[in-house]
């Protein structure tokens, strides 16, 4: 229980009646006094048996990606009338102005269930428990506050941000013919096979809406398509490195980077996975690969122990001849030039995209590089990978548009 700023207000005014009785011998005043001592009592009462009989239940969606807005809906249900309730609910993934929200009831019914709805934005990717809401009694006379709080927890999963990537770099020339099989995809280019009823998460790109109008329901096409060599991401999961905190940091970038071209080459029906520190997931399409690899994005955390180089070591037993890896990378180290070089030798195409450092700490950008930073990335162009350097300021949709000047 706390009292209010009208309760200090209150017991000032109760004084000064009770001092002015006692200076002037007027009963009157000291009744007024001890009428008013009864009221403050009264409020002390009745601001718990106000809070009885009150459930606040919330309502979200369990998953969400950074930097969408999320529904959010508070059922307030009461049993018997109540008056002067204040409502807080707290949604930790927005910015820290921005998770508590505030709502005011003056009354409710018997059996009576209010609703309130508010959106907030998520920012800060991984699993939050959301919870507890507090409901805090404000009756009567707004004299005494007193808290309740609701033990109504729920989870919600906040996956990294996707950007649409444009122009990502083409690596048919390096399948081999002699290792190509037949699948059936979806919305490929390739020779047709049939179709099939709409299925959650399939693109509206993929329907065929005159066979849909004839069936009077969604179909989509699906095609046979050559299926060469499995592609990998090797993300940089090391706390080495890392520069900046929450999104602005180069590790945030990274993992947003990942997501993105996973979205990419699924959307393209390649199979693709992913290796960070000593842990990796098989390359698949679909789906569920897409989501398999996302549950992980969003809970990774900067680790002390693995780094690129243990990721290395474990693409060198998993990746086939003529795969295709894709390095994100935010520190290079001359070791590496071994692995690179171990790549080649097993015709395995490699995109190396390279987080600059420097571009974090604000001492270079795309139009102002060092001769120590440009000597850096010529070091890593001269293993033969395919380079992408990618400063703080580059739009991660046009990561494989920009070249450095």
């Amino acid at each position: 229980m706390k009292l209010t700023r009208n309760s200090l207000y209150f017991i000032v005014i109760t004084i000064i009646i009770f001092a002015a009785g006692w200076n002037t011998r007027a009963n009157l005043l000291f009744f007024i006094g001890y009428l008013l001592i009864g009221i403050f009592i009264i409020a002390i009462i009745f601001s718990a048996r106000n809070l009885k009989g009150l459930k606040v239940r919330r309502i979200t969606e369990p998953v969400a990606f950074q930097n969408q807005v999320v529904d959010v809906e508070l059922k307030i249900d009461s049993v018997e009338p109540r008056l002067f309730l204040l409502i807080k609910d707290k949604f930790l993934p927005a910015i820290e102005s921005d998770r508590e929200k505030n709502f005011f009831i003056y009354s409710t019914k018997k059996d009576e269930s209010i609703i309130f709805r508010y959106s907030v934005t998520a920012t800060t990717r991984g699993r939050h428990l959301l919870g507890p809401s507090q409901i805090t009694s404000l009756y009567p006379f707004l004299l005494v506050s007193r808290n309740s709080i609701e033990e109504n927890y729920s989870t919600i999963l906040i996956y990294p941000e996707i950007s649409r990537i444009m122009n990502f770099p083409t690596y048919e020339q390096i399948l081999t013919s002699s290792s190509n099989k037949i699948i059936t995809t979806i919305g490929g280019s390739n020779e047709f096979y049939g179709i099939r009823e709409y299925q959650s998460g399939d693109s509206i790109r993929i329907i065929d809406w005159k066979v849909s109008a004839r069936f009077n329901k969604l179909v989509v096409k699906e095609f046979e398509k050559q299926l060469g060599h499995s592609s990998y991401i090797i993300l940089d999961i090391s706390s080495e490195g890392l520069i900046g905190s929450g999104a602005d940091s180069n590790f945030e970038r990274s993992i947003n980077i990942a997501a993105s071209i996973i979205k990419n080459r699924i959307d393209n029906n390649d199979n693709i996975g992913m290796i960070w520190g000593r842990d990796y997931i098989f390359p698949s399409t679909g789906h569920e690969q897409l989501y398999a690899i996302l549950n992980n994005l969003a809970l990774l955390k900067a680790d002390k122990m693995f780094g690129l180089k243990d990721s290395f070591e474990k693409a060198e037993n998993l990746v086939e001849t003529e795969s295709v890896l894709i390095i994100i990378c935010k520190k290079w180290k001359k070791e590496y030039t071994y692995y690179m070089n171990l790549f080649r030798a097993k015709k395995v195409k490699v995109i190396f995209i390279y987080l600059i450092p420097e571009s974090y700490l604000g001492s270079v950008s795309r139009v102002k590089l060092r001769k120590d930073v440009e000597d850096e990335l010529s070091e890593i162009a001269l293993t033969g990978v395919k380079l992408y350097p990618y400063f703080k300021e580059d739009l991660i949709s046009e990561i494989f548009n920009q070249v450095t000047k």
